[in-house]
């Protein structure tokens, strides 16, 4: 599946009996990762970037 830059896609997962939502939005180089909680308050995120693709497309 094709993800468009700033297409985000959610789902709600659940660990120890406690629900959260799992955000990801795709960036120009990077996906940002955001756990929620399920009123959308902001708990922890990470961005992972291919630093390969970076240097390598003009």
């Amino acid at each position: 599946m094709y993800y468009e830059i700033g297409d985000v896609c959610q789902k709600v997962i659940n660990v120890d009996g406690f629900d959260f939502k799992l955000a990801v939005k795709k960036k120009d180089h990077s996906i940002l990762v955001n756990i929620l909680d399920l009123e959308d308050k902001f708990i922890d995120g990470i961005n992972i970037t291919n630093e390969k693709t970076i240097y390598t497309q003009h």
